[in-house]
């Protein structure tokens, strides 16, 4: 990667932001500033940077003013925004101009819509891994125990199913079980998708997460961690399916350790990219 001097991020929830500022720090990032969202941010996780913006989600002239100031022309879009706030925040006139501007609504297009008005004011959006590489797997099997001959073919199905249906706005993540498809990610995340699976379709469980072939990492990078192995836990998950050299692993020390205290197998499979 080319040396970034200032890097301004647009923070969403969770600990991703957190863990890019400092992968950012260690990597010699000397200047970093970051556009958190009030009532999503966790601004713990923003202690390291040298400034914080705090703004309105949904106020896209405010997003695009702070951009300018910041003159910073480097810009990452790291942590969650869920899909379904699309539908009950307040946007403001440049924000509803964008969306009314779109043939199609969905997480994939707004996004890019945002992206497309962030580098028109001079910006250029780098992808969410960057900087990530410690957190990014090898093919291979990643947890104390290596998957059985079923698990690997419902995985297989899923992976199928994943790559074939990534032209449509599905989710990354697919749940399968003895040959049945028992659900399919669509809004509401990767942990609800997994829990209505245990729901349905009960133990025995096996998760593939993996992004669409033609997948844009500057706003969305599929994450595993220690709350997916507790989720497919209590779920009935046995197996967890990622992609190599895309997928990021979170405390990867103690998701591979629990997923040896319940047998959770987690391999990564070879990247298409």
């Amino acid at each position: 990667m080319q040396r970034i001097d200032g890097l301004l991020i647009i923070a969403g929830r969770r600990e991703y932001p957190r863990l890019v500022i400092e992968a950012a720090r260690a990597a010699g990032v000397q200047r970093i500033e970051v556009i958190a969202f009030k009532h999503e941010t966790d601004a713990r996780g923003l202690k390291l940077a040298d400034r914080v913006h705090w703004l309105r989600f949904g106020s896209m002239k405010e997003l695009l003013a702070c951009i300018q100031t910041s003159e910073i022309s480097t810009v990452m879009m790291v942590g969650q925004i869920a899909p379904r706030h699309l539908f009950s925040l307040r946007f403001d006139e440049a924000a509803k101009t964008m969306l009314a501007n779109l043939p199609i609504r969905n997480a994939h297009t707004i996004f890019t819509a945002v992206i497309q008005e962030i580098e028109s004011v001079g910006a250029t959006v780098i992808p969410a891994h960057s900087f990530m590489d410690q957190h990014v797997p090898s093919p291979g099997v990643i947890s104390s125990r290596a998957p059985t001959a079923d698990e690997e073919s419902d995985a297989g199905l899923g992976i199928r199913y994943l790559r074939q249906q990534s032209v449509f706005d599905v989710g990354q993540t697919i749940v399968i079980k003895a040959g049945y498809i028992v659900a399919v990610e669509a809004m509401e995340g990767t942990d609800q998708t997994i829990h209505r699976a245990g729901r349905v379709g009960g133990k025995g469980l096996v998760v593939v997460k993996m992004p669409r072939i033609e997948h844009d990492f500057r706003f969305d990078v599929p994450v595993i961690g220690p709350s997916t192995i507790q989720t497919m836990k209590r779920a009935g998950g046995t197996c967890l399916a990622i992609e190599s050299g895309s997928t990021l692993i979170f405390d990867r020390a103690k998701t591979v350790a629990l997923a040896k205290a319940t047998d959770i197998a987690i391999y990564a499979t070879e990247s298409l990219r």
